[in-house]
């Protein structure tokens, strides 16, 4: 029986080369190494279809459960891959303790996010963190159809790293948000969250 293998592609914006894998047997949220530049990111990887599922190797439904827990995380993904489409816009909760949290809409298009400097304004300037760059990230509002949209997040340069789920992403880097991410820039925390329609 041949060996069921999966194609990704490096969600480095240098590299973005494509690469196939060995399914790991189980359907779930893995930690891949690019093969070409060593750049790690996560990928969701689906059950083995019938045909390629041995005997007490778990079904759909014995995965639901793990699926549930991680289908918070970030998927990292081809940038043309139309599970990621969204029906609503999304914004940004400024979570601070002791202290009353800040909404930050985000409009289609570019959206800057960084320090509060007069000198190098951006479209969502944070107050009171010094450890955070001017410009750290974009979050970018893509329309690719009538109806949906996909958020894009850039890092554009960060003095600390940018964590997105508590994973790191230097200069460079773009992954796609979903609804439920914590963005950390500097000391400051950060949810992306869907915006209720009326």
């Amino acid at each position: 029986m041949a060996e069921a293998t999966l194609a990704y592609k490096c969600s480095n914006a240098e590299c973005g080369k494509p690469f196939r894998m060995r399914h790991p047997g189980k359907a779930g949220v893995y930690t891949v190494t690019c093969p070409h530049c060593a750049h790690k990111f996560k990928v969701r990887v689906p059950d083995l279809p019938a045909s390629g599922r041995q005997a007490g190797s778990p079904t759909p439904q014995d995965t639901a459960q793990q699926q549930e827990q991680t289908s918070k995380k970030t998927k990292i993904v081809d940038r043309d891959d139309s599970s990621e489409l969204q029906p609503h816009m999304g914004y940004l909760k400024h979570v601070r303790p002791m202290w009353r949290s800040q909404d930050f809409q985000l409009r289609r298009g570019d959206n800057i996010i960084g320090r509060a400097d007069p000198s190098a304004p951006c479209d969502i300037a944070i107050k009171g963190d010094s450890s955070m760059s001017r410009r750290s990230i974009d979050i970018q509002v893509l329309e690719p159809a009538p109806g949906v949209l996909k958020f894009l997040l850039k890092v554009l340069k960060c003095t600390n790293p940018v964590l997105v789920n508590n994973n790191s992403y230097a200069a460079g880097s773009q992954i796609y948000l979903n609804f439920g991410d914590e963005i950390i820039l500097g000391k400051t925390r950060l949810q992306f969250l869907k915006r209720e329609t009326k």
